[in-house]
């Protein structure tokens, strides 16, 4: 018996584990598919095997004229699609997208342009409502006795800079050879490309340079048109964003270094790689370039390496802008006003094993205090760890003193003040529903932006050790249509496990002040209310397309739906792939809406999904959640509710942190890792406040020792010894001279 397509809708049980593939939506159609003759799909690409986020037939093509405007990223996803919609693999386009991403230069006004024209096969759905049934085992068949081929060929073209962002100005283009992709077997006999620079449409051969002026900020929108045999004319149309250099760059002499780890790390899966490697910059404070006193920033999570040390794009993030706050610099105040040099590190993996990359911060000070010491410096280090960078430079100043040699100095860091800012000393939080989304729409649905964030972000192994809750030890495994997902038990991923047992063992260092600056709300001021809507995606006819809510405070909550069909036809004929995930409250108060460092992921979602054509409608309730909660930032001891007031609370008189002192914010969360003039001025008071002399005392000698305090400062001073010496105090409070007894 047969059984038409009004069946299509097929329910398969999802089931989960731990590691997975991913279910993707081009193993499930080919799954389905799999006893249709695929034989009349002649280019070898079946467009129906992809989720069309691109919607290639809103490109310019044979079948429809209309022409929308695109940008890179949408150049990306297309390219994407049409790389996956292959059934037969030589007739892919030549790259992966992650090939075709490295291939584009970087922090340059030289933009290539890709194009594509290309052809491709898609299912003509009037054949297939004759041709294809289910039979008695619900498997998908064709009838034979229709003649009709069940595919129709296409046509497309479209084109775009390979860049969203570019500084205004003269800049250069170039159609290079390795990004035009053309498998129509049809000459391209000319390009013409208007850049909407005043000039008009102007000829363009491959691998030549044309020169452009975009004297003002804004978007431009370029169009190409393709001349092909027997008159054939294609257009298309993409924007490209022109921004002006902001202030965030370093005037100060400065120097870049080179640094590889010199001590390997073996990993969680057993592999020992070559050690980890990173950058340092030293911005000096005098024109000799000479390195007296240092204050070091470890960067954080950067698993795109997408931060720079420097950059003038206001919409691109660094390491020098981390220090800027209410039109003010903290950098340029430590340099110009106090004499200090700042270091940066990066990393140049900056999603890797936090332990592999300590090691490269490890390296860093060696050379910082060899520098120091080359340059007769008495001055000691102080570090400053921003988010991830502080379990970094936790682990790695633990490490020195724990393990003494050569690498390590011999276990002296010569670091005087350690400072976590907005760290997570118990884990982060990125919201479950937001997690699901990236799975469900990339890993599931083939959406190339979610897929690169799912494989290359989320699941990292710096985000694996630092997450608290993770989808991926709950996402499914096998492929699905429909999948209702409820979890039953938290359980924290083994990476997070080793992780935070690997630095508890190792303990905090205790041969400097240790602090935590952090950016939430010591009054315990929220981000709403457990279990409330974050966003809403919906497409046309007000279908909705996602939804994501905040983890509950109590009860169980739908904090991720998600659907998506192929195409307009799966919409009305009920062909959509969906999902849901319940998630449980876990005995505290909604980790997304508790106090702590904010995060914009919603705003990020919602970013992502302005860009989308199938996407018409966006409700968004709130653009952020807890990232870092204070119980985490502050290593607060005894599972302390994520809503608790602290503002009354000495958390360090009462040993309920191991901390020396701390700052937070009152009555708001700021977004995390970011400095207002309150959480300044106590970090300069702090960096301020210190003991000079020398670090190694001479026999017979009787050393002095002076408290430098903030300009301006008064305190009232006790001096201790041990009994092996006696201290001499005289007129001046602040200084004293040991006596050997």
């Amino acid at each position: 018996m047969k059984k038409g397509l009004s069946s299509f809708l097929i329910i398969i049980c999802c089931s989960t584990a731990f590691s997975q593939t991913g279910p993707s939506f081009t193993r499930f159609f080919d799954s389905l598919f799999a006893n249709i003759n695929m034989a009349d799909a002649t280019t070898g690409l079946l467009y129906d095997r992809v989720v069309p986020f691109a919607n290639l037939s809103g490109f310019n093509s044979l079948r429809n004229p209309v022409v929308d405007t695109i940008n890179a990223n949408l150049f990306m996803q297309g390219y994407f699609e049409l790389y996956n919609a292959a059934i037969v693999p030589t007739e892919r386009p030549p790259y992966t997208v992650d090939e075709l991403r490295n291939m584009i230069p970087k922090d340059t006004n030289l933009i290539d342009i890709g194009i594509v024209h290309y052809r491709y096969n898609t299912i003509d759905s009037s054949v297939a409502v004759q041709k294809l049934f289910f039979d008695e085992d619900s498997v998908l068949q064709e009838d034979k006795s229709i003649a009709a081929s069940l595919f129709v060929e296409d046509t497309i073209f479209f084109a775009s800079p390979l860049v969203e962002r570019v500084e205004k100005g003269i800049l250069y283009y170039k159609v290079a050879g390795s990004t035009v992709f053309n498998n129509t077997g049809d000459e391209i006999e000319r390009i013409s490309i208007d850049f909407d620079d005043g000039r008009g449409f102007r000829n363009v051969h491959v691998d030549e340079i044309i020169s452009v002026n975009y004297p003002d900020t804004g978007t431009h929108i370029l169009h190409f048109r393709l001349f092909l045999p027997n008159n054939r004319i294609y257009d298309a149309y993409s924007k490209i964003v022109c921004f002006q250099k902001t202030a965030h760059l370093i005037s100060y002499p400065k120097d870049i270094i080179s640094i590889r780890a010199k001590i390997p790390f073996m990993d969680y899966e057993g592999n020992t790689s070559l050690c980890a490697t990173g950058k340092i910059c030293i911005c000096y404070a005098h024109s000799d370039k000479l390195l007296r006193k240092p204050i070091v920033v470890s960067d954080g999570f950067d698993p795109q390496n997408a931060r720079s040390f420097e950059s003038g794009d206001e919409g691109k993030e660094s390491l020098w802008k981390m220090l800027a706050y209410n039109n003010k610099h903290l950098g340029d105040t430590l340099i110009s006003v106090y004499d200090y040099d700042i270091v940066f590190v990066d990393y140049d993996n900056g999603g890797e094993y936090i332990e592999r990359n300590a090691m490269v911060f490890v390296a860093a000070l060696d050379t910082l205090n060899k520098m120091l010491q080359q340059n007769q410096s008495q001055e000691q280090i102080v570090v400053v760890g921003p988010s991830m960078g502080g379990p970094v430079t936790h682990y790695a100043l633990s490490y020195i003193e724990n393990n003494p040699s050569a690498a390590t100095n011999y276990g002296d860091h010569n670091c005087r003040l350690w400072i976590a800012f907005d760290s997570p000393q118990q884990g982060a939080n990125i919201n479950l529903g937001a997690q699901a989304f990236m799975y469900f729409f990339g890993s599931v649905g083939n959406n190339e932006e979610a897929l690169y964030v799912w494989d290359n972000v989320i699941n990292c192994p710096a985000a694996k050790q630092m997450l608290k809750y993770q989808f991926n030890n709950y996402a499914p495994v096998q492929p699905f249509q429909t999948c209702s997902l409820t979890i039953n038990q938290y359980a924290p991923h083994p990476y997070f496990t080793h992780f935070y047992q690997a630095i508890e063992g190792l303990g905090y260092p205790i041969n400097c002040r240790n602090l935590s600056i952090i950016n939430g709300s010591l009054n315990s001021t929220t981000f709403g209310s457990g279990c409330s809507e974050a966003i809403e995606l919906d497409a046309k006819y007000n279908i909705r397309v996602s939804k994501i809510q905040l983890f509950p405070t109590s009860g169980v909550c739908e904090v991720f739906y998600g659907m998506y069909t192929p195409g307009d036809l799966g919409y009305l004929m009920g062909n959509r792939n969906k999902f849901w995930l319940f998630a449980p409250s876990n005995n505290n108060f909604s980790i997304d809406a508790a106090p702590g460092g904010a995060f914009n992921t919603f705003q990020m979602i919602q970013d992502a999904a302005q860009t989308n054509p199938q996407i018409k409608q966006i409700t968004m309730s709130r653009s952020s959640h807890c990232f870092m909660p204070i119980t985490s930032t502050l290593d607060i001891s005894g599972n302390m509710n994520y809503n608790t007031d602290l503002s009354s609370l000495n958390l360090v008189e009462e040993g309920l942190t191991p901390f020396d002192s701390y700052a937070g914010v009152m009555d708001s969360n700021m977004y995390h890792a970011t400095l207002n003039q309150n959480l300044v001025d106590y970090l300069i008071n702090e960096v301020e406040t210190y003991i000079q002399g020398p670090r190694e005392v001479q026999l017979c000698s009787r050393p002095t020792y002076t408290l430098h305090l903030p300009q301006d400062s008064v305190a009232t001073v006790t001096w201790l010894c041990s009994d092996s010496i006696r201290l001499l105090i005289g007129s001046n409070p602040y200084e004293v001279t040991v006596v050997p007894m």
